[in-house]
Formats: C-alpha cells, structure tokens, sequence
C-alpha cells in the first residue's frame, strides 16, 4: 500500500535541488522526513473527525432545543418551567415520544390542605402500552399473566388481579401481583354513574389498572412516578 509520503517523495525525485545541504546519512534522513509527514497527515485527518464529531453534536443539541421549544407552546402547554423541567426529565428517562402521544402532562384539581382550597397540580401519564414497552426494554420481563376478575356476571367486577414475571440477573423468576379495587379507581360523572369507556368497557379498564400496578411493582426503578390514564381516570372524582 502507497504511503502520503511516498507519493511525495515519487513527486519530489524528480525536481532538482535549488540549494546544497551538508552530508547526513539520506537513509535517516528520509526515515525522519516519512514519520513527520505522516504523523502530520494523521493529525489533519484526526482535526476533520473531531470537526464532524463537532458538527453532530451541535446539531443534535439544536435539534433538542427545538423539540424542547414546540413541547412548550404544545403539547405542555401550560405547565411552569419547573414543570416542564420534570416532565421532560421523566420522558427522556422513560424513553418514551411526547409528540406521539405516548407520554404527556396533565393538569387536575386537588385540595391544598395548606391553603385549604382546590388548585391544579401536573401528574405525568401515558398507555398501558407505554408501560409494557418500558418494562419490555429492559429486557428482564418474564411474562404477564391473564387478568383475573372476583366476578364476570355481574355489570362490572368489584377487584381485577394480575402477576407480572421479571427475571432477575442470576436467572431466578419473582412474581408481582396486584390487584385494583372499582370503587377505588373507576371514574364516576357528575350523574353518579360510570363514565362513557368504564360503562363500556369496566372489566378491561379495570384490569388495565391492575396491569399497571403490577408492572409498577416489578419495575419501580423504571416507572416510579409515572401513572397510566386508567389509573388517573378517578382522579377527575375529586373535582366534582
């Protein structure tokens, strides 16, 4: 394989000298002159990566500040700066797209003890399926068992039960159950009757809400402080 510095030197054998030099061994000469030009050679191409390199991470960083800017005036509109601040560190965390809806802020009414009235707090919530990807991604879930109901003839059932299966490190399986109760967490309107999807659909809603339990427990590193809608849904019966 050709060398930079032979290629000079091809170039270079065929002009004359313009000017004498002393007697040196040209051997060495040449040895010192090679390991100069292609150490210099290296470091240009080193400057050139190191630019690019450069150049992606600013462009990365811009393109973050962009995201971060539409969320504001979107998606998170609304929330204080603290607020976003939380909300965005959970969903870079959780790895999960605002924009695509799979994560968001929400604001509800809750009481103030302190100041002894209704104010809006943000609670940060997403799918059940955003839950089963996370849990999924770390690549140590196991399983997760069917939903089980203390009753199936009846309008709705009073408590769903399900076991998520993680698998820890050394191959040994723990299991997580969980169980959520209806009066617990179905969403009731101001008709004291269940909303549109818990009228519709209570047992899947409910067992949705026992999944994200479940999942919760088994992956609290990874979920802490993050709640799907169904869980959330009862949160509105505080309002009334």
């Amino acid at each position: 394989m050709t060398t930079g510095y032979q290629k000079f030197k091809e170039i270079t054998d065929t002009m004359k000298p313009s000017v004498s030099v002393p007697h040196v061994d040209p051997e060495i000469v040449e040895q010192e002159i090679e390991q100069d030009f292609e150490k210099a050679i290296s470091i240009d191409d080193l400057g050139e990566q190191t630019d690019q390199k450069k150049d992606i991470v600013i462009s990365d960083a811009e393109n973050e500040k962009k995201r971060i800017a539409l969320a504001q005036k979107t998606i998170a509109k609304g929330l204080t700066a603290d607020e976003f601040k939380l909300f965005w560190m959970v969903a870079t965390r959780s790895g999960l797209d605002p924009f695509a809806r799979q994560i968001y802020a929400i604001k509800r009414n809750s009481w103030n003890p302190q100041t002894k009235r209704m104010e809006p707090v943000m609670t940060i919530q997403t799918s059940i399926d955003g839950y089963r990807a996370i849990a999924e991604r770390t690549k140590d879930l196991a399983g997760i068992s069917d939903v089980t109901y203390d009753t199936e003839a009846k309008e709705h059932p009073n408590k769903a039960t399900i076991t998520v299966q993680r698998v820890d490190k050394t191959g040994q399986r723990a299991e997580y159950t969980s169980t959520a109760r209806w009066s617990e967490y179905a969403q009731i309107g101001k008709d004291g009757k269940p909303t549109k999807m818990w009228q519709k659909m209570p047992y899947l809603m409910l067992g949705k809400c026992a999944e994200a339990l479940a999942l919760r427990k088994a992956f609290p590193h990874d979920l802490s402080g993050l709640y799907t809608h169904e869980e959330m849904s009862q949160a509105s019966n505080e309002e009334k």
